[in-house]
């Protein structure tokens, strides 16, 4: 049925201005102070059309003029329509201050993506005035809502645009009706069959007639392939952005102050779904701040271009749906880590984020596991209590994840203990089969995020054995040596997939290469530290501290210190057995 006959065959919903029964009662706090606003000089060219407004709102029953006492006098606020209207608003800042607000979930755009799965049928409805539908409980001398214009006071018998609970009303009318979504004070229909859509429609009239609320035909879009609701398009494919938003941001120019790249930022804000651009505004985000000039340069530019080459090639995402298989494809570069969520090989939802400085120095097998376990906390919302599946190019984390935690090095436990709770399961795939993800970690700004993550942070008191005095000697030596070097060179960067294909120098480290990291200046094994050859002399004379020791207890008193390093038990015994001391003691036992 065409938009026409709709409007005509139910030209009651589309006519004039609704008024909700049940009146909504403003509860103010005891801290609550009146506060009467003088009026506010209107400019001449506007006095005629303000009258002419304030005329055409006593007539419709939404203003009234005041003349008993009254506590509160607000401002008001002028807008003027394109087609050269006014639209009078009331400034509410000092009351909204004192209003009690009952608290709610308000569901949101993504909240109800993935209840749209396999719809074909879209509406979209829009309520006329929707805030003056709602009459408010008149108080004696107590009228909040009262304003001022330059020659009368009036009072709003209905709701102005001032408390956050305006859509709840109306989420209590239609949130329930089958194939109806209610977000602000728009509502979507989306149906999966043409006869359950046109019920969905009929539903809805139904309770507006109940309630007695009207509908703006202007702006109500029926049975559509394909409809625009917050900068996004739905359509039976998934969601895409508004060609015209990413046309918008196409054009976009260098903004010359704070106002203006302040706007540029909210106008990119709503694509984060699409391709996660939070990393590549850093560096814009910086010149907003409040002891920072706003000075536009090389670097703020081609931070701009490449959101624009992001946005432009931004795909459309399919809707979730629960009861296909989850997979979630995440990478981890030097700057950033990056992550989708696929089903069926298509993409749901894209995220990244930039490094810490601290997550910067982790070891590649750190910040690989640090992906994983970013990625499934970020689409929490999606795969918690499901089963599903990390895929990742990085081998060794497949096999990290079959070993028994209290096994693992401790960074890598205090990570892997974040995703207990968690119904997965970690797959080793080829690099070209993730290039989703790795385009995301790699195409992060370069400015670094300096927030910390404190969890997977080495503790201090797992190393604090070691005397300071032969912390730096370590730390010195580990800066100069040349296996140190390398070792720090392939921890930080990857191992190679073959142990040939190692520097022979690192050879005896091998099998121990998915449990070393880097923590100030030092090489670990878990907690405790690989002592380079230069430093080797110094440690096992602190060792072998009371040459009435034997090997036993100098080997238990390295492991209860921490030092380590490639066959350390062999120097341990050699050095006991070269010993006199030791060795007259032994044969007098």
């Amino acid at each position: 049925m065409k938009k026409e006959e709709i409007i005509k065959e139910n030209e009651d919903i589309f006519t004039g201005i609704g008024k909700i029964a049940k009146e909504y009662h403003i509860e103010l706090t005891s801290e609550a102070a009146p506060v009467i606003k003088p009026a506010r000089r209107t400019p001449d060219a506007l006095k005629q059309p303000l009258r002419q407004e304030l005329n055409r709102l006593l007539d419709l029953g939404i203003i009234r003029e005041l003349r008993e006492p009254t506590e509160w006098v607000n401002d008001i606020v002028l807008v003027t329509n394109p087609d050269g209207s006014l639209r009078l608003c009331l400034d509410p800042r000092e009351l909204k201050k004192y209003i009690k607000r009952p608290h709610y979930y308000a569901k949101t755009l993504d909240d109800i993506l993935p209840e749209l799965r396999n719809t074909k049928y879209f509406s979209t409805l829009d309520l006329r005035s929707g805030y003056w539908n709602i009459p408010i409980a008149r108080r004696p001398n107590h009228l909040p809502h009262s304003i001022r214009s330059w020659s009368s006071l009036f009072h709003r018998p209905v709701r102005s645009h001032i408390s956050p609970t305006f859509p709840a009303r109306y989420r209590w009318h239609f949130g329930n009706i089958r194939d109806v979504f209610c977000i602000k004070n728009d509502i979507l229909i989306a149906a999966e069959t043409q006869e359950q859509h046109d019920t969905a429609i009929q539903n809805v009239f139904k309770a507006c007639r109940q309630h007695n609320v009207k509908l703006n035909s202007d702006k109500c879009y029926f049975d559509q392939g394909k409809v625009k609701l917050f900068g996004h398009i739905l359509s039976a494919e998934g969601v895409a952005p508004d060609p015209a938003k990413v046309s918008a941001i196409k054009e976009l120019k260098a903004p010359t102050n704070k106002q203006e790249l302040q706007s540029l930022l909210g106008l990119v804000q709503y694509l984060s779904k699409f391709a996660k651009l939070s990393p590549l505004t850093e560096p814009l985000r910086k010149l907003l701040q409040k002891d920072s000039v706003f000075e536009w340069t090389q670097s703020h530019e081609a931070a701009l271009d490449k959101i624009k080459s992001v946005i432009i090639r931004a795909p459309t995402l399919t809707y979730f749906d629960a009861s296909k298989d989850i997979e979630l494809q995440c990478d981890a570069s030097m700057k950033g880590l990056g992550a989708v969520l696929l089903q069926e090989g298509k993409p749901v939802h894209f995220a990244s984020k930039a490094l810490t400085k601290a997550e910067a120095n982790y070891s590649n097998i750190e910040r690989e596991t640090l992906a994983a376990v970013w990625a499934a906390k970020h689409f929490k919302y999606y795969v918690f209590g499901r089963d599903f599946t990390i895929c990742s190019d990085h081998k060794p984390l497949e096999d990290i994840a079959k070993k028994d935690i209290s096994k693992m090095p401790s960074r890598l436990q205090r990570l892997m203990l974040q995703l207990q709770g968690y119904k997965y399961t970690i797959k080793y795939v080829p690099g070209q089969d993730v290039s989703i993800a790795d385009c995301l970690s790699r195409c992060i700004a370069t400015d670094i995020d300096t927030t910390q993550i404190p969890y997977i942070d080495v503790q201090a008191h797992e190393i604090s054995n070691m005397k300071p005095f032969v912390m730096d000697s370590i730390k010195a030596a580990t800066a100069n040596d040349n296996i140190s070097q390398t070792l720090q060179t392939y921890i930080f960067k990857g191992w190679p997939s073959e142990k040939n294909q190692c520097n022979e120098i690192a050879h005896a480290y091998w099998q121990h290469r998915h449990e070393l990291a880097i923590h100030n200046g030092l090489i670990l094994k878990g907690s405790r530290i690989i002592i380079p050859t230069t430093v080797r002399p110094k440690i096992l004379s602190i060792l072998h501290q009371q040459h009435q020791e034997m090997i036993e207890k100098t080997r238990l008193r390295a492991r209860q210190s921490g030092p380590i390093r490639a066959k350390l038990n062999a120097d341990i015994e050699r050095m006991i057995q070269m010993c006199i001391p030791c060795q007259a003691h032994q044969r007098n036992q």
